[in-house]
């Protein structure tokens, strides 16, 4: 086995660790944060649509959207969907 590596080898190899692993950490961090952020944007003219969710589904919305900051359900809903 060799065990006399110079110090700027170790050093080049532990930069090298260290990007990948700063990396990865970003790269996990963009998988877990799709949920949108509270924020003020310009108005736009809205309209009205109507669907269907069951109960369940409306009330973990609900829960997403207050953990947001987010005032409504529905403003929460369309910014989750234009962030897709």
């Amino acid at each position: 086995m060799d065990f006399d590596r110079s110090n700027e080898e170790l050093e080049k190899n532990l930069v090298e660790t260290d990007r990948q692993m700063k990396q990865q950490q970003s790269e996990a961090e963009k998988k877990n944060n799709i949920l949108p952020q509270a924020k003020e944007e310009e108005l736009e003219r809205k309209k009205v649509f109507g669907f269907t969710l069951r109960p369940s589904t409306r009330q973990i919305l609900k829960e997403k959207a207050n953990e947001q900051n987010y005032q409504s359900v529905s403003k929460f809903l369309e910014d989750l969907i234009r962030n897709l």
